[in-house]
């Protein structure tokens, strides 16, 4: 789910699994992700704040990630990754022109 409330941006997913050691290795696996994700942006604060706001979480059978994040910071955050999907989709469009001359 994604959303804006009261000046927030959210995104909230949850992933039901086969038990509970799965939904732990999975909470593990996204929490992983994020801190490469921080690791790699580590001379991007901005991108390393928004990094920050991912929590993960897992009960039972559930894993769980919310993210929340001040709407203006979140938005700009986005046109950043739509800009460079545009241009990355770009390249990738004129590389597979040329490949195929």
């Amino acid at each position: 789910m994604l959303g804006e409330h009261a000046g927030q941006v959210f995104v909230q997913a949850s992933f039901e699994v086969e038990g509970a050691e799965i939904a732990l290795d999975l909470r593990d696996a996204i929490a992983g992700l994020v801190a490469i994700g921080k690791l790699h942006y580590a001379d991007d604060p901005e991108k390393v704040a928004a990094l920050s706001h991912v929590r993960v979480l897992a009960s039972e059978n559930k894993a769980s990630l919310v993210w929340t994040m001040p709407t203006e910071p979140a938005l700009e955050l986005f046109r950043e990754i739509i800009s460079r999907i545009k241009v990355d989709g770009d390249r990738i469009g004129i590389q597979q022109k040329m490949d195929r001359r």
